[in-house]
């Protein structure tokens, strides 16, 4: 086959009929086309519900903000990287599918995976880095230090360190408590006492020491919320039997360690797809340089037999032009 000056195409026998086709030359569309848009199609998806998984695990990791107070923001920096973890991650599901659709519509096939492969790449990295070190956070404050240690003896407890600091971050929190009192303190105090129907560190007997004649009830000095009837109006005569004999401490301590197994168990497995969805960016990309390489080489010759035609037929065009 060979294409003329005029732009039209003309084979072999047609030059040796003498008779000219009078058809536009159309270029086929690359048959590897297809596969890549199918590709990036798949991508965006599995991209999507990846994304969709790891938000969810790392939003179900927060912890409980009135505990985070009370206990002199030892958690805190857990809760933060969760924070921006869990909207990075978020964000990252919806800016990956609008760029990979972006460059595909704008630029050719032949670099909207590779491109939008090493980008998205950018975007899940620091993901995977926030994950990793709340993981390792996690791991300290239950008192693992290996995954190896972790599965021969299937040890989830807090440490007694951090036992010990957030008890006495408690106490600390308990000294700073005022009645009726605007400050976070004072707010997560008597958070705690409604929820966990609790009073005190370990007791009623933690407010003895806090006597303040327009704040304070009954003998027992004890603030309203610890009380089991709680009622609004404060001149309101109550029966001190009625007061929450169970500390607070422990039970913070059983829901803080629930949570942190919960969020040692889902930032793992948050870590696994994140790491899967990088392992899914990196093989699009692969397989695409494979399939741009696969087809390339057929085209190119393809393209040089076009170019060069053959002796027979440069014979067969002199004796016509003769």
């Amino acid at each position: 086959m060979v294409i003329s000056q005029s732009g039209y195409v003309r084979c072999e026998q047609c030059v040796i009929k003498k008779c000219d086709v009078r058809k536009p030359a159309k270029k086929k569309k690359q048959s590897g086309e297809k596969t890549v848009y199918k590709l990036v199609i798949l991508w965006i998806i599995t991209s999507c519900l990846l994304a969709s998984t790891s938000t969810y695990l790392a939003f179900r990791c927060h912890l409980d903000a009135s505990l985070i107070a009370l206990t002199g923001n030892v958690l805190s920096r857990v809760n933060s990287f969760l924070y921006v973890s869990t909207w990075l991650c978020f964000f990252t599901g919806i800016l990956g599918p609008i760029l990979v659709a972006f460059v595909c519509v704008s630029l050719r096939p032949a670099f909207s995976v590779a491109i939008t492969s090493i980008a998205f790449c950018c975007l899940v990295i620091p993901c995977v880095t926030l994950y990793t070190e709340v993981f390792i956070q996690v791991m300290r404050s239950m008192n693992v230090t290996s995954i190896q240690q972790l599965s021969s003896t299937g040890n989830l407890k807090v440490s007694p360190e951090l036992t010990s600091i957030l008890e006495q971050e408690m106490w600390m929190s308990l000294n700073n408590f005022t009645w009726n009192g605007n400050d976070d303190v004072s707010k997560a105090w008597d958070d705690v006492h409604l929820e966990l129907q609790c009073c005190g560190v370990s007791g009623p007997d933690d407010w003895r020491s806090k006597r303040s004649a327009a704040g304070w009830i009954c003998d027992d000095v004890v603030p309203e919320k610890c009380y089991k009837q709680y009622f609004e109006r404060r001149k309101r005569l109550f029966d001190c039997k009625h007061i929450h004999n169970g500390g607070c401490f422990p039970k913070a301590m059983r829901i803080i360690e629930a949570a942190l197994k919960h969020a040692f168990l889902r930032i793992f497995l948050a870590i696994i797809v994140m790491g899967a969805w990088t392992v899914l960016s990196i093989s699009c990309a692969l397989i695409w340089f494979y399939l741009r390489l696969k087809h390339a080489k057929p085209q190119q010759a393809r393209r040089k037999s076009l170019s060069v035609p053959s002796a027979a037929t440069m014979a067969t065009l002199s004796i016509e032009e003769s």
